[in-house]
């Protein structure tokens, strides 16, 4: 497994909307979770536009995406942009799991 950093970007004029969708939404994050294919996730606090990060734990960036396109804020047309991008932790509870330098290759001589 993989892990992934997602970005959820969502549609401005549809945000007075999320309240709508908000309990089917995290309905369906919660048993990503207990799938182990999430590890967490929440709101990105911005005035302006709203959106979320998500830390997503699948075989392939696609696998991550396509989990996420059946999320109902997505089905729903309120997130507007899904951007999926592979993280390797170096610092934290989940860095144990990245130990290898040849996991970065911008640090081998």
């Amino acid at each position: 497994m993989r892990t992934y950093a997602v970005i959820y970007e969502y549609e401005p004029q549809l945000l007075s909307l999320i309240d709508n969708w908000r309990p089917q939404h995290r309905t369906y994050l919660r048993e990503l979770h207990k799938q182990g294919k999430l590890f967490s996730s929440g709101h990105l606090r911005d005035a302006n536009r709203g959106g979320a990060l998500l830390i997503m734990r699948t075989d392939t960036a696609k696998e991550a995406r396509e989990l996420l396109e059946k999320d109902p804020f997505f089905q729903h047309g309120l997130v507007t942009n899904i951007i999926v991008r592979e993280w390797k932790p170096t610092i934290g509870e989940l860095a144990d799991r990245f130990d290898n330098v040849s996991d970065f290759p911008i640090s081998n001589p």
